[in-house]
Order: structure tokens, then sequence, then C-alpha cells
């Protein structure tokens, strides 16, 4: 099947096993951790050609390397935003329009999901490359995040990483902490204590974070 017959059509994207048993016992996961890893996420023919549409779109790539406030933390990849994504490819879009994929997210956060209104943030292509590469510390505007892994290294060591910090302000008021100016102190003390959850994932893998309230970031 070729991607003019994808883009026609409502397109099943999401993998079998995601049905109403698996996604009761990842809804009460999520529940308590605000993160769940969905496992072999993608179906295959439309992950290949998922990763073939990307594979053309990384020529046009920002290239990004700064500071971001307020938190401070660095941003070091390359990125393609949702403007680009409209104007250049109607079949990844209609993986962000798929009804259902949001029939899947909506029955693991037990809540409706909406729309993010933000023309460049709503969706994104990050590229983490190098072993510089990193998009540091921070919480999402949007209360939920779900990230598809296109590539990943072959193994947990070689980087690849999520990492964060669950119930950040609440953690941050515990501590004595300030959420955005203390960010360096107050994740040392969260890694002294054991609190920074950090996880590895393979190609079409995904996960699902409480993005707004779990600080987190990815790194190579």
């Amino acid at each position: 099947m070729n991607l003019e017959t994808y883009t026609q059509n409502e397109i099943n994207f999401v993998n079998d096993h995601y049905q109403d048993n698996l996604l009761k016992e990842l809804s009460q996961k999520f529940k308590k951790d605000g993160y769940v890893k969905l496992k072999n996420f993608i179906r295959l023919k439309p992950y290949q050609l998922i990763m073939e549409e990307i594979s053309i779109l990384e020529q046009i790539a920002t290239h990004k390397n700064f500071t971001m406030k307020p938190y401070n933390t660095p941003r070091q990849l390359s990125v393609i935003g949702g403007s680009q994504i409209v104007n250049n490819s109607p079949f990844l879009l209609s993986l962000y329009y798929s009804s259902e994929v949001r029939s899947v997210l909506t029955k693991i956060v037990d809540e409706k999901i909406v729309e993010c209104r933000h023309p460049e943030e709503f969706m994104v292509i990050n590229f983490l490359l190098n072993k510089r590469s990193t998009h540091g510390w921070h919480l999402d505007d949007p209360p939920y995040a779900l990230i598809i892994f296109i590539e990943s290294p072959s193994c947990y060591s070689d980087g690849g990483l999520l990492e964060f910090i669950s119930d950040w302000k609440d953690f941050c008021k515990r501590n004595d902490f300030h959420p955005y100016k203390d960010i360096e102190q107050a994740v040392k003390k969260a890694k002294k204590l054991g609190y920074v959850h950090q996880h590895w994932h393979e190609k079409q893998d995904a996960y699902i974070l409480r993005a707004d309230k779990n600080l987190h970031r990815a790194l190579t």
C-alpha cells in the first residue's frame, strides 16, 4: 500500500495488542506514575512510511543551540515545527488527527484529548543525533505529550533517554526550591533522593507523559 492510499483513508496506526485489557492496565499505571511506555506502538507499515517522510523532511530541519528561559536549561537539537509539517506532510498530519490514536490515548489518560492550538508546538519532529544533543529540563504547557520513536540507539547505554521527575512543583515546594529558578540544585537533590526516573525506548515505541507536571528532558 502506497503513501497516497494511506492519506486517502483513515489509517490504522496502532498495533493490534492495544486492546481494552491492556489499555486499562496502562491507564492505572499512568494515574500512578504520570508516564507509560507504549511498547511497539506503531504498526510496521505506517512506521516505515513515517520514517520515509521524516528522512525527506530532515533537510529542512532547523538546528537549535540555546538556553531556554525560564528554566535556563540547554537545547541542542534540530527541529521541524508544526507549520512545516502542515505544509510538507499531509501523511504525518494524519497521524496527529487519527481518531484511532486519540481513542487509545483517551482510554489511557481517562480524559478527553483536545487539540493543542500552538501552530508550531502541536506537532514537532526533534532530531537528537549526536552525543551532545539534548532537549533540556522543562515542563510543557499542554498536559499530555505523546512521543513516538522513529529511530533509537541499539542499547540503553548508548543514550536516547527520557528522564523525568514526578510532580515537579510539589517536589520543589517540599524541598524549598523555586520550580524555575533553582532547576540545577533541585535536580541534584532529586537525583540524590532517587526521584529521577530514566527510561529508554526502541524504534516503533512511544510513551505518554503528564508533561505539565513532570519535569523532563531527553538526551543522548
